[in-house]
């Protein structure tokens, strides 16, 4: 995904300075220890045109009583152990709900205890509003562990690393915490918005894949009995040789010589050369996610080709156990500005023998394009191109292709 580039003109939320203060201001004070500092800079700036020492009479109290609970809790800062418990990969888009395991590893009671987030990365949010947020622990003896729940905003696809967690005990004021760092850095990848394109159509054909002996063991069509092995989970339950089960007493499944499946090869073009055209490169990568899942779901091979100024290649042999890592490695596709149809053209024309259909996402219609269009077509390849873009394409396609207006990753293209 796009680098930030951190300028005056970014929204509020994604400003440094406003990430470091709302994580320290909530992990400092309580709800009451926020309405007392709002207090104390409203009272000073209505006494700071006074020369009277009376008209700071508020000013001085406000301030006496938040330095008394900063001291007071410094003798109460907690020993604790946290760990966070993250659920599957949140969708972009979406509020992420998980539990964070809080052990008390000291010698005394911990009271009032909270627990924050660190400064979150550029892309992710605090959610504290949302009614899933319970950070608050009132009570944990020596020994004891609870269980809290922080939320975060996920807006946007994405692989981050979540900081440390801050922790502190409001105890005794309930004005002021002293946070300490806790826990350990933790990896989150955020999926980008998908809906599976079950709609969509294509050619197809199986075409006979040298070497996927394993493969077509599962999948596809088989001519001729090569020999048995042992059963792999995933492995069709026809395909067991009773006989040799009734012999050995375990599991074997027969294997054959010739395999006949259908490969797709999916290209998606990451070029956004503009920042109001990155929200359509967001669509083409949940686009290429949605037909990715429905041709999985059908039992087709999908290789992966992401274009930009670097090409991107994934590919795996089982349908069924890849879908969540092409989703992991859609969540990393960068944003590129350039793109280089020369490089992936070689890569394609090597296996183009094998492939059943292409099925090509572009962001616009030009010479490269076409040409790489065309390339494919001339070696014997069957095309499937969609154009995902909302305005005048640079040249009239002369090839048949589908054009997406339409940038909601909810819609169903046929």
């Amino acid at each position: 995904m796009r680098k930030p580039r951190w300028s005056f003109f970014l929204p509020a939320r994604d400003h440094a300075f406003i990430k470091i203060f709302t994580a320290l201001s909530y992990s400092w004070l309580t709800p009451i220890g926020i309405i007392l500092i709002t207090a104390l800079f409203i009272s000073t700036g209505i006494a700071s045109p006074g020369l009277h020492i009376s008209a700071y009479l508020l000013t001085c109290v406000i301030l006496a009583l938040m330095i008394t609970s900063v001291i007071f809790s410094l003798f109460f800062i907690p020993k604790v152990e946290l760990y966070r418990t993250l659920p599957d990969p949140p969708t972009a888009g979406s509020f992420m709900v998980y539990e964070v395991t809080v052990k008390n590893v000291g010698r005394r009671p911990v009271k009032n205890l909270a627990v924050n987030e660190g400064v979150l990365p550029y892309g992710l949010y605090f959610a504290f509003e949302n009614p899933a947020y319970k950070n608050e622990v009132a009570y944990l003896a020596p020994g004891q562990s609870a269980t809290v729940s922080l939320v975060i905003q996920c807006p946007m696809r994405g692989i981050y690393k979540l900081p440390r967690l801050f922790v502190g005990s409001a105890y005794p004021s309930n004005i002021v915490r002293w946070p300490v760092k806790a826990g350990s850095e933790q990896p989150l990848v955020v999926h980008p918005a998908y809906v599976s394109q079950s709609r969509f159509r294509i050619p197809m054909k199986s075409i006979y894949q040298p070497g996927g002996v394993t493969i077509s063991s599962t999948i596809g069509d088989s001519n001729e009995f090569f020999s048995t092995r042992e059963y792999r989970q995933g492995d069709r339950l026809r395909d067991i040789h009773w006989p040799s089960y009734a012999h050995t007493g375990k599991l074997i499944v027969k294997e054959y010589i010739d395999e006949y499946y259908v490969k797709t090869a999916l290209i998606l073009d990451i070029e956004s050369a503009r920042r109001d055209r990155t929200e359509w490169l967001e669509h083409r990568i949940s686009l290429a996610a949605g037909i990715t899942d429905a041709l999985a779901n059908k039992g087709f091979l999908v290789d992966l080709f992401a274009n930009g100024d670097k090409l991107y290649q994934f590919q795996r042999g089982n349908p069924y156990t890849y879908q969540e890592e092409i989703l992991h490695f859609m969540a990393g596709t960068p944003v590129a500005n350039t793109v280089d149809f020369g490089v992936l053209e070689a890569q394609l024309m090597k296996t183009a023998h094998t492939v059943s259909t292409a099925i090509i996402i572009l962001s616009d219609w030009d010479k490269l394009r076409s040409g790489l269009c065309h390339a494919l077509r001339s070696a014997g390849v069957t095309l499937r191109i969609l154009i995902v873009n909302p305005n005048e394409l640079h040249e009239t396609p002369d090839l048949d292709v589908t054009l997406v207006r339409d940038n909601n990753p909810k819609v169903l293209v046929t």
